[in-house]
């Protein structure tokens, strides 16, 4: 639900260094962290070429089919970004 609030023109952008802008110049209520907001077309920056670039982890997917929305991939966890690590102790 929208939060209460005189709206403001943002840049809405990714949270890497290289400022990927998702959508300029967009016209939205006011946001807070934590908030979600809902893209539904990321191109490149979908599962497909998704990555863990500079430790990220990846969000969940949510298929979303007329007015139905379901959970397809989860939201990873810190233990799945590390388990294929080898931790060798004492080297």
């Amino acid at each position: 639900m929208p939060r209460a609030g005189k709206p403001k023109v943002v840049d809405v952008v990714g949270r890497s260094a290289n400022r990927e802008i998702f959508l300029p110049r967009r016209k939205l209520a006011p946001l807070e962290a934590g908030d979600l907001v809902a893209i539904l077309d990321a191109g490149a920056y979908g599962m497909a070429q998704s990555s863990n670039y500079n430790t990220r982890l990846r969000p969940p997917e949510v298929l979303v089919e007329g007015a139905k929305a379901r959970l397809i991939r989860r939201r990873e966890t810190m233990a799945d970004l590390l388990a294929p690590e080898i931790f060798a102790a004492g080297d």
